[in-house]
């Protein structure tokens, strides 16, 4: 069985247990826990009031701090790794990233019950680079969120590159692109937090059928081949802004591009040759003025 540890309401921020030997399994990529599985847990639940922040620091240490009934902060400090999969309760979890590069872990399944709504933040550009980065496992779009709202302040990318995984590029206006969080799990640009109306790019996959979801403003859907989103497998774009979003074919889109536009509300996207047209799905309006097409295209309009 598990070995549960529940915290005494007297291991506080001045007065704080300390736990050795934890062991966190890295079981898959989608973990899911059973009541015979060796491995450690914090039991939380009905102890911790607000929020829950795991703060990796760096040392081979991880504080576990939560808000108690008492208004004091409760803390653990372990030695080992602790991640949101191994926390019961139904508290909001925070994961904050440590300097070097880790395995955060999300989404597990304790017994039938799943891991709180958990968000993974990011402090400094240095905590996952793209010579050393971070990997999220089990991560839940409309669940869980990333919080790079100290890095981003220049720009941020999505980038799903086709077996699972999707890489987060962000940096600062003056320095480029210098971190990158590689993501297991379905990530949309509305699980992202504290872009403050940055512009972000979604960079499809080459397996098509995908859906992509916009943050709200100034986001740019590129799709770099046909093969990205077909007519028999075609990928969704949701959350689309007219006037303040674009749609980026022009690597592909050199001859003719229709657009038609739906009375439910949707706007089919075509362009290709015979045999290998390309095909997106919209939820929202596009006019020519939303499009980025290639050399030589030209936008034709259907209205149905």
């Amino acid at each position: 069985m598990p070995n549960i540890y529940k915290p005494p309401a007297s291991s506080t921020t001045l007065a704080y247990d300390t736990i050795t030997g934890f062991n966190h399994a890295y079981t898959d990529l989608g973990p899911t826990y059973a009541s015979g599985d060796l491995i450690d847990l914090i039991d939380l639940s009905g102890t911790s009031v607000g929020s829950v922040v795991l703060q990796h620091v760096g040392n081979g240490y991880t504080n576990v701090f939560y808000g108690t009934a008492t208004g004091a902060t409760g803390d653990v400090v372990v030695l080992g790794d602790v991640e949101a999969s191994d926390i019961l309760g139904s508290t909001p979890i925070t994961v904050v990233a440590g300097p070097v590069p880790s395995m955060l872990t999300g989404g597990a399944t304790h017994n039938g019950v799943a891991t709180a709504p958990t968000t993974f933040q990011f402090l400094s550009p240095g905590d996952s680079t793209v010579t050393a980065y971070d990997t999220i496992l089990g991560f839940r779009h409309g669940t869980d969120h990333i919080d790079i709202g100290a890095v981003a302040t220049g720009s941020a990318t999505l980038q799903s590159i086709g077996n699972g995984f999707t890489n987060l590029f962000y940096g600062t206006a003056q320095s480029g692109i210098e971190g990158n969080v590689a993501i297991y799990g379905d990530v949309r640009g509305d699980d992202l937090v504290g872009l403050g109306g940055l512009p972000l790019t979604l960079i499809a996959g080459p397996q098509a059928g995908h859906a992509l979801t916009g943050a709200g403003a100034r986001d740019t859907f590129v799709f770099q081949s046909v093969g990205d989103s077909t007519i028999a497998n075609y990928d969704i774009i949701t959350n689309f802004v007219h006037g303040s979003d674009h749609l980026d074919i022009s690597a592909t889109a050199h001859g003719a591009v229709v657009v038609q536009s739906l009375a439910n509300g949707w706007t089919n996207i075509f362009w290709g040759t015979s045999g290998a047209e390309g095909d997106i799905a919209v939820h929202g309006q596009v006019t020519a003025a939303d499009l980025i097409v290639g050399a030589g295209a030209h936008v034709d309009f259907i209205f149905a």
